[in-house]
């Protein structure tokens, strides 16, 4: 947990997860959210053993892309850019 980890964008993860890739993550800056809700996997928690019991799992990669797709979905789609990018606008032209 440092500097270098709050300046990171989730840009990758968006990306990693569109092509079908699960990903881990360090849960901290803008994957905290992500590895919280169970949408990535935690690299802080992650052990050879682990990672091998995982990638032999098919169905649990399965499920986890698919919660990392909805997660993208809900926070990172173009209808949810639009509607932070309205409120953006609207409180600069209040303020």
């Amino acid at each position: 947990n440092n500097n270098f980890n709050f300046c990171k964008s989730p840009i990758k993860y968006i990306e990693y997860t569109s092509m079908g890739a699960v990903s881990a993550l360090t849960p901290y800056g803008p994957y905290k959210e992500v590895v919280s809700s169970g949408a990535a996997l935690n690299l802080d928690e992650m052990t050879a053993e682990k990672l091998k019991e995982i990638l032999e799992n098919t169905h649990q990669l399965r499920e986890l892309h698919e919660k990392a797709r909805k997660y993208c979905q809900e926070f990172y789609s173009e209808e949810r850019a639009s509607e932070k990018l309205l409120q953006l606008i609207s409180s600069i032209a209040n303020a």
